[in-house]
């Protein structure tokens, strides 16, 4: 008899998995899978409800919060929000955190400048986001809280689940809102350093991946008239992809049935011993750019939204290729390909 297929959060396996310090071949171990079917899950996000039930039991969470979306969140928080004076009971953030990213995709379209966003992790489970500039102060919190028939509302400590969702939220609020974000009174990029363009070349073909290598651009005007070079010297057609976090702008190119390249853009510094940093990188500015290489496609000609105010004045164009060289192959889970030109 034919099992139902049962729906799964990859992500939310992914993550625990990771927690437990498993590989996917110990997690497939552990589980009594086979390497190959426990990669199909994590890749697929789909298995039957008895193996979603061993893997749940694995790592401590129910079967519906191992199905269920950080954006569904049904546990109980304490909300206040700085155009309110009164708090508010709610099932799950998912809201506020909307709400935080709004307001900075506001300050990011109108070009407001030293607006940046300090996110705070409190005593007793609290947390804070605000939004601080020469003219704003705008403070959102929130505290997880259990409901008691006798006494009411208590104050309680994030469960594994909450954790993992906060967690989540912090990683997207962290490099998807604004270009200055501090997290307990740190910035990500620290203040003597500057983001950067970062581009990855790689190329999947044949159930395996080849990191060719990267390049990164010493300026932004720089990175925009090697992307423009690129883009008219196309003679395959290319489709863009944000990355669901907002952190990646991929372009992919030479797509065939069973192969693909692609450019895998983001923002990153450099730390004191070499190594590449992620930067924050605004959703809404990554999404302008999405929109003029898409734009682009159609005939349009090319107005990159990057490195504005700042002319390239080498007369050499830098070439879109890595200056950096990795040559690393990794064995990818069966997965399909399907790149969508036509959008």
């Amino acid at each position: 008899m034919t099992q139902e297929t049962f729906k799964i959060n990859q992500s939310v396996l992914k993550h625990f998995r990771k927690k437990l310090n498993l590989t996917q071949e110990g997690m497939a171990d552990v589980c009594y899978l086979s390497t190959r079917q426990y990669q199909r899950i994590e890749s697929k996000g789909h298995t039957t409800g008895q193996k979603a039930q061993v893997l749940a039991d694995k790592i401590g969470l129910t079967l519906g919060e191992l199905k269920t979306s950080p954006n569904e969140d049904d546990s109980f928080w304490f909300v206040t929000n700085p155009f309110s004076q009164h708090a508010t009971l709610e099932q799950g953030f998912y809201k506020v955190k909307q709400e935080v990213e709004k307001w900075a995709a506001r300050y990011v379209s109108c070009n407001f400048e030293g607006v940046s966003l300090h996110i705070n992790n409190k005593a007793g489970s609290l947390k804070e986001m605000s939004l601080i500039g020469i003219d704003e102060n705008y403070t959102w919190t929130i505290r997880p809280v259990q409901l008691n028939d006798e006494v009411g509302l208590l104050w309680c400590e994030l469960s594994e689940w909450q954790t993992f969702i906060w967690e989540e939220a912090l990683r997207e609020l962290k490099y998807d809102s604004l270009d200055s974000v501090y997290v307990d009174g740190n910035p990500i990029v620290p203040n003597d350093e500057k983001a950067k363009f970062v581009v990855m070349f790689d190329e999947v073909k044949d159930s395996k991946r080849l990191y060719e290598g990267y390049k990164l651009f010493e300026s932004d005007s720089e990175f925009r008239v090697s992307l423009v070079d690129w883009l008219q010297n196309q003679k395959h057609p290319v489709s863009t992809y944000g990355h669901n976090t907002g952190q990646l702008l991929l372009i992919y190119f030479c797509c065939e049935t069973s192969s693909s390249k692609r450019l895998i853009i983001q923002r990153a510094w450099k730390s004191k011993n070499e190594e590449l940093q992620l930067s924050p990188w605004p959703k809404a500015n990554k999404e302008i750019l999405e929109k003029a290489i898409n734009e682009h496609r159609r005939g349009k000609p090319i107005y990159l939204p990057v490195g504005i105010g700042e002319n390239y004045i080498d007369e050499t164009i830098p070439l879109m290729k890595p200056n950096i060289i990795i040559n690393q192959i990794e064995e990818l889970p069966e997965f399909d390909i399907n790149v969508d030109f036509d959008k």
